[in-house]
């Protein structure tokens, strides 16, 4: 018998806890706005990744020294942050 692949976005009662509000790193640059990392289930998660995800914004992109980086909470958690493949690409390739 295989084992059951859990899904990391279903919790316990079989909920998908994207579908609720969640937090992301963000970045603003003027008028412009993004999310890079994320969705995330709590705060303080998407806080602990901002200096990570800043690094790695700034090593594929001169300019991202320049942005505001933080946080921000959505309506859904359905977006992927434009930096997760290279935070996470173990992650992904798991979904593959």
């Amino acid at each position: 018998m295989q084992a059951q692949e859990v899904d990391p976005y279903v919790n316990e009662h079989g909920e998908d806890w994207r579908d609720h509000p969640c937090y992301y790193v963000s970045i603003v640059d003027g008028p412009r706005f993004n999310v890079v990392a994320g969705p995330f289930r709590s705060h303080q998660e998407a806080l602990d990744m901002v200096k990570e995800a800043n690094l790695v914004g700034c090593e594929l992109d001169d300019r991202a020294w320049f942005y505001g980086w933080g946080t921000v909470k959505m309506q859904t958690g359905r977006i992927e942050g434009k930096l997760n493949p290279w935070l996470f690409p173990l992650a992904l390739a798991a979904n593959c």
